[in-house]
């Protein structure tokens, strides 16, 4: 075989050298939003701080999900942005603070404009 068909014969998996740490931190986050959740209706303390150690492991989650690619679309840099903001906006409902609705819009707005981009992305053919 030449070398040019060995490349498309790449049958080698790619993983990600974070995949078991996400998956690990998946299921830390899960385990305080479960204990916020019943708390919530056992009135048992800490529930606030519960709420914010699960959002911001999923903070962290995005963050290594986004630094550990090599090269980034400019899509990818409003989805990252609007997770982020969405995961502010997500404490900041629950609290019953001011503004969550500016936040919630202000995701949906970077979703919609990474949708864009996406769409604006230069297409590659393969001939």
């Amino acid at each position: 075989m030449s070398e040019e068909t060995d490349e498309i014969l790449d049958y080698k998996t790619k993983t990600d050298r974070y995949s078991r740490l996400v998956s690990v931190l998946y299921g830390f986050s899960f385990v305080f939003f479960a204990y916020w959740y019943f708390a919530d209706f056992a009135h048992w303390p800490f529930t606030g701080l519960s709420l914010l150690i699960g959002l911001a492991i999923l903070l962290g989650i995005t963050l290594i999900r986004f630094i550990s690619k090599d090269r980034r679309a400019l899509f990818e840099y409003a989805y990252f942005f609007g997770k982020v903001v969405l995961i502010a906006a997500v404490f900041v409902n629950f609290q019953n603070l001011p503004y969550a609705w500016y936040f919630i819009f202000t995701s949906f707005g970077l979703f919609l404009l990474g949708l864009i981009l996406l769409n604006f992305q230069p297409k590659t053919t393969s001939d």
